[in-house]
């Protein structure tokens, strides 16, 4: 309801039909159009409150809303806004009313809109085209109006399209079983990192590990427990707690499993995300063929890629990492010459990044 001019206004809870197409025409000064709203503004989930007859008219929660899309816009975070609907007592309405000003939100475009006399043709909460030169025409509504002193009107337009209103009940609208008698965040939960990832060494020996992992998106984050385990050694080692930063640098000579969790500001933490130490290559041997060595083996489940180092002598020390990581076992090694002699080590990668112990060597002459 809207009172202009002495009188009221009742407005549906609908799309509006513009009442005007406001241009640079109706412009007597430079328009501001603020693109998007402050964070502080924003939410992506609503938590009302109505009244119940069925409940003694008292205030009770609505099924709170959230919009996964919105969620996703917003870096994961869930954002909830609370609000108050002492006259409403209607489930059902109250829903609505949630989804409307939650799309509304999200409709972030605000114009202040210095218009010229013909504006006096428009009021508070009437809808309107805005096309202005440069900028796609869209809908919104008039939320403010003030006559200026200039001899003026200077207008507030919000973005408003037909879709904030848009209701399917049949997917939109929950019973009132659905609510909760509390709705609060849970600051007792927080998720594990997204994927943890290690710098995969490419020579045959190495000093240290570097590792990152996902940051995880929480308002509750504390930071985050870092832990890892040599292959030679039977229990995890702790890293650091409550680390704020996601990567760290293990020296470690020897494969070497790593995990990471989130750790939240009441102590709760989440689980472990791991890279664990994949399986070496089992029952590695060397065939020579035409122009080449073909190397076979069991390829470990766990891993996706293998590293082939490669020497002219029994020497690991002098081994070179080949360009190709076979995928599959066997896999020959072309572009040599017949009589040429090889030696080859093998090392399994995971889907991490995270490798296993060195086999080898085998080795066999090109025909």
């Amino acid at each position: 309801m809207v009172v202009s001019g002495g009188r009221f206004f009742i407005h549906a809870g609908g799309p509006a039909l513009p009442a005007a197409t406001l241009t640079s025409d109706d412009l007597r000064g430079d328009v501001t159009i603020q693109g998007s709203r402050p964070r502080r503004d924003l939410f992506n989930g609503v938590r009302a409150v109505y009244v119940d007859p069925a409940k003694n008219w008292q205030p009770t929660d609505a099924p709170p809303l959230l919009a996964s899309n919105y969620v996703a816009e917003d870096g994961g975070e869930q954002i909830y806004r609370d609000l108050e609907y002492p006259l409403t007592t209607s489930v059902a309405t109250v829903q609505r009313l949630m989804k409307a000003e939650l799309e509304r939100i999200r409709r972030q475009r605000e114009v202040a809109f210095p218009a010229n006399l013909s504006a006096l043709r428009l009021r508070p909460w009437d809808g309107v085209t805005v096309a202005l030169d440069r900028v796609g025409p869209f809908p919104a509504r008039v939320t403010g109006w003030r006559l200026s002193p200039d001899g003026g009107v200077d207008l507030t337009l919000s973005e408003e399209d037909p879709a904030v209103w848009d209701w399917n009940p049949a997917v939109d609208e929950r019973a009132a079983g659905d609510s909760p008698s509390v709705v609060l965040p849970n600051p007792g939960v927080i998720a594990a990192p997204a994927s943890i990832v290690v710098d995969t060494p490419a020579g045959t020996a190495f000093a240290a590990l570097g590792v990152s992992w996902s940051a995880v998106g929480s308002a509750y984050l504390a930071g985050y427990e870092f832990e890892f385990r040599p292959a030679s050694v039977a229990t995890w080692q702790g890293y650091g707690g409550a680390l704020g930063a996601t990567a760290a640098s293990v020296p470690t000579t020897e494969p070497t499993a790593f995990r990471a969790r989130a750790v939240a500001r009441s102590g709760a933490v989440s689980g472990w995300r791991e890279a664990a130490i994949p399986g070496a290559v089992t029952a590695p041997a060397a065939l020579g063929i035409t122009g080449g060595v073909r190397l076979s083996g069991g390829f470990p489940a766990d891993a996706v890629r293998l590293q082939v180092f490669e020497a002219s002598s029994a020497s690991l020390a002098a081994a070179v990492k080949l360009v190709t990581e076979p995928t599959a076992l066997p896999w020959d090694r072309t572009g040599l010459t017949a009589g040429q002699t090889r030696w080859y080590w093998l090392r399994a990668v995971s889907a991490e990044g995270n490798v296993s112990a060195l086999v080898g060597p085998v080795t066999a002459t090109a025909l």
